[in-house]
């Protein structure tokens, strides 16, 4: 064999001892994949089961395990409810006469249960396997405490720290403080937070919190604001006294009276306070003018003073007048109150009101008046609170103004306007002391599994009467009896007792279990149709089926899909020829979903 020949079978046995390894290791992989998703399909489903519920978590993490081995798959998800022929026959009870149309639905519903498993809906999962190089892990922020004025804000160096080790500088802009007051003063615990590609890392941080500092424009000292941002003054400068003030500078007293001054020191931040332990030479025996000097802290300050003969002062009111006078001016003058005597007071339309009132005055004294006020008119019916006004003071009576169109009801004496009450009494046209009940066909006779139509007569107490088709109940009656019954008719707190027939007076059946259907055209018995006694499927008459998208919906709408205990679940994953491991296999060592699972199928009743 000349040399080419030899390096090509030397090649080509190269190939075959690295390649058959290989291709066998890839299949081997392949079946592990098959069995590792068997089982947890089968784990998926029992969970379930066992649960009674499918949330968004559950179905993510399954779909991420799928995403995971390489492959791609399909998810079908479906709810079987299994219907009874129980569950027709009492619906058909509730429908009374409908039962004609309930056994055509249960017909065309059976059929539907024979639908094929590929004609379900199913939801393409779809994986991915891009991953980020690096992820955040934590953040630092420097200094871990500070102390700031009331307002401010603090500042921060915020660093972000990564998975590989690496680590970048935050702007104020990147990251969020939580927990933070400037209006509050004292120590304050923030959490500074930064979000990178959906994980949030969050770093503790202290700030103490003080008062708004000033500088006196006087004396240069810095001094702290109140608590409420208000300025005390400077306390280096609201010490010391520049001088004083009076007010009044000019006052008329009694004689033998204080003076009513109020004596202020100025200070050298500008400010005043009222001050006490001053000193003058007022004379209070001494009738007519005077000046008097006030002092204090070395500062003096002139005022005028006017001292006039002693007056008497009104007990009540306070009011100063000459003890020649008998009575106050003022009070004899002054009223402190009206009343009027009558508090409800009714007068037909169109009339005037009689009304008395009486003035109570600052003096004790009393007198009736009569330019007082109303609010009110008799132009109108009806019943009002007016208000009586006399300067400005007011007393309320409550008002009924009784139309020319009022009557009294010879029942219970309630006055009423006929024109409000065409009825008649308001009162007595609303009373019902009583019910009558009437068929109203005309005949006691009731068909067998029927409900009799029954029409109410309302009895009131102004003895008139009316008509009512809802709102009673009937009790002690069984549609199923044939023969006379005595049943009860409840409206409201009253019943009454009729007796009725019940009569089969159509072509009806009526099998062991009690259940009603219809003969055949021919006048055949075809045997109770929700019974299906013997056969295979028991008493299910048909199956409703919930499928993937409407589940799915549920779940990522509202967080969460049931499963009625009862029902079966069934999970269904298919394998597809499409992933980027098929490819690879099928290329370099000819495998595929040849001879592999390509469904798993796993299902059971909701426990």
């Amino acid at each position: 064999m000349d040399f080419p020949g030899r390096l090509t079978a030397g090649f080509l046995a190269v190939i075959l001892i690295i390649m058959f390894p290989l291709q066998y290791i890839a299949g081997l992989n392949s079946e592990n994949i098959d069995s590792i998703v068997d089982d947890k399909t089968h784990k998926f489903t029992d969970t379930i089961r066992d649960r009674g519920y499918l949330d968004k978590q559950m179905y993510e993490e399954f779909a991420d395990f799928l995403d995971t081995t390489g492959d791609r798959y399909d998810i079908e998800l479906q709810d079987i409810k299994p219907v009874m022929g129980e569950d027709i026959c009492s619906l058909e009870t509730k429908t009374g006469s409908n039962k004609k149309t309930m056994l055509t639905k249960t017909e065309n519903t059976t059929r539907a249960s024979f639908i094929s498993t590929n004609e379900m809906q199913s939801l393409s999962v779809h994986t991915h396997n891009d991953e980020p190089d690096k992820s955040l892990v934590y953040i630092t922020a420097l200094p871990a405490s500070q102390i700031i004025q009331k307002y401010t804000l603090p500042s921060f160096t915020v660093q972000a720290n990564y998975s590989d080790g690496t680590n970048k500088s935050l702007s104020s802009s990147d990251y969020y403080i939580t927990g933070f007051d400037a209006s509050k003063t004292g120590l304050q615990n923030l959490t500074i937070s930064y979000t990178e590609d959906g994980i949030t890392a969050s770093f503790k941080v202290s700030v103490t919190v003080t008062l708004i500092q000033k500088e006196c424009h006087k004396c240069y000292n810095s001094y702290e604001l109140n608590s409420d941002d208000t300025d005390p003054g400077c306390p280096y400068c609201n010490g010391v006294i520049t001088g004083i003030e009076v007010n009044p500078d000019y006052i008329e007293v009694v004689k033998g009276t204080n003076l009513p001054i109020k004596v202020f020191g100025v200070y050298n931040d500008g400010s005043k306070k009222e001050v006490t332990g001053w000193t003058s030479n007022y004379n209070p025996e001494r009738l007519g003018l005077q000046t008097v000097t006030i002092e204090f802290g070395g500062y003096g300050v002139d005022i005028t003073v006017w001292v006039n003969e002693r007056l008497k002062v009104c007990s009540v009111c306070g009011t100063e007048y000459l003890i020649s006078e008998e009575n106050c001016p003022v009070c004899t003058k002054k009223v402190v109150s009206i009343n009027v005597s009558l508090k409800e007071i009714s007068v037909f339309q169109y009339e005037t009101i009689p009304l008395t009132v009486t003035a109570s005055y600052a003096d004790g004294s009393t007198g009736e008046i009569d330019d007082w006020s109303i609010d009110r008119t008799t132009l109108v019916p009806g019943t009002f609170t007016a208000t009586v006004s006399y300067m400005g003071l007011t007393d309320t009576i409550t008002l009924t103004v009784l139309s020319v169109n009022v009557i009294e009801c010879p029942i219970c004496g309630t006055l009423y306007d006929l024109s409000e009450s065409p009825k008649g009494c308001p009162i007595c046209s609303n009373e019902l002391i009583g019910i009558e009940a009437h068929f109203t066909n005309g005949s006691n006779l009731v068909q067998l599994g029927t409900t009799p139509d029954i029409a109410i007569i309302l009895i009131f107490r102004d003895e008139h009467r009316e008509f009512a088709h809802e709102g009673y109940i009937i009790e002690d009656f069984n549609p199923r009896e044939l023969g006379l019954q005595t049943i009860r008719i409840i409206y409201k707190e009253f019943s009454v007792t009729i007796a009725v027939e019940v009569v089969n007076m159509l072509d009806t059946i009526t099998c062991p279990n009690e259940h009603v259907y219809y003969k055949n055209n021919d006048g055949t018995d075809p045997g109770c149709p929700f019974c299906h006694i013997g056969n295979g499927l028991s008493n299910i008459s048909y199956f409703d089926i919930t499928y993937t998208s409407e589940i799915l919906d549920t779940v990522y709408s509202v967080g969460m899909y049931y499963f009625d205990e009862g029902n079966y679940v069934s999970i269904i994953v298919i394998k597809k020829d499409k992933s980027l491991l098929y490819r690879l296999q099928n290329t370099f060592f000819s495998t595929s979903l040849l001879g592999r699972k390509k469904r798993f199928i796993y299902g059971g009743e909701v426990h």
